[in-house]
């Protein structure tokens, strides 16, 4: 009698293709909920950067705006301002000589004619020159001029990278 076996079953490929499709769908699933919680924090984080550059902005243009003119004591000492220089920084804000006050300026014109404005100018207002030094070449020009016991430093140089000419004046009393 011949033997009869029975049919073999079928391979369980069925459930390892489950497997395989869940496990897909679970990475695929992930990637998305992580994409979404990225996205959101970006968001957020984003908004908080953007919000802090416009608060970095705004303190900055509240600065610049600040500091584009003269302190009130020295417009009050009737010192001269050197015109179309444009006022980029201050030191000694308050202003007080007894403390020195710093300006920093920007001009387009010639060291020999801005020398000449607070030469002419700084005269006129009772200071006298009291000492010169330039360097060779004619880039830096250094001037002191004293009166009573205030020094009223001014030194111009030529910028490098801009052929601007920048003024630096330095205005300072000793304390008694």
């Amino acid at each position: 009698m011949p033997v009869t076996t029975a049919p073999k079953a079928p391979p369980k490929k069925n459930n390892q293709n489950k497997i395989i499709l869940v496990v897909v769908l679970a990475i695929v699933g992930l990637f998305l909920v992580g994409g979404i919680i990225g996205g959101i924090l970006l968001f957020v984080v984003g908004k908080k950067v953007a919000d802090k550059g416009q608060e970095t902005i705004q303190k900055s243009q509240d600065f610049v705006t600040e500091i584009q003119q003269y302190p009130a004591t020295y417009q009050a000492a009737n010192l001269p301002e050197y015109p179309g220089a444009e006022v980029t920084n201050l030191s000694g804000k308050d202003g007080n000589p007894k403390d020195g006050v710093v300006i920093y300026l920007v001009s387009s014109d010639q060291i020999s004619e801005i020398a000449t404005y607070y030469d002419v100018n700084l005269k006129q207002a009772g200071w006298q020159l009291d000492d010169t030094q330039s360097s060779s070449g004619s880039n830096v020009l250094s001037r002191t001029y004293k009166k009573g016991s205030q020094a009223y430093n001014l030194t111009i140089s030529v910028a490098e990278d801009t052929n601007a000419r920048n003024i630096t004046i330095s205005w300072e009393e000793p304390s008694s």
